[in-house]
């Protein structure tokens, strides 16, 4: 499904399958989001979940 400005719509079957398991993603979301915070950025969960599609962390992925 796209948005009008034509981004890929993220589902969480789109990023879950990524993972094992959904606590995996979990753990992976909140890391990323710590990191975000350390450098002071500003972050969503659109933005989370985009970077998790684009970059999966290779120790977590199933």
């Amino acid at each position: 499904m796209l948005y009008k400005d034509k981004k890929v719509r993220l589902t969480g079957e789109a990023v879950s399958s990524l993972f094992k398991n959904n606590f995996d993603l979990a753990n992976h979301a909140i890391s990323l989001a710590k990191l975000y915070v350390q450098k002071e950025e500003p972050v969503s969960a659109t933005k989370l979940l985009d970077e998790i599609r684009r970059n999966p962390s290779p120790a977590t992925n199933a």
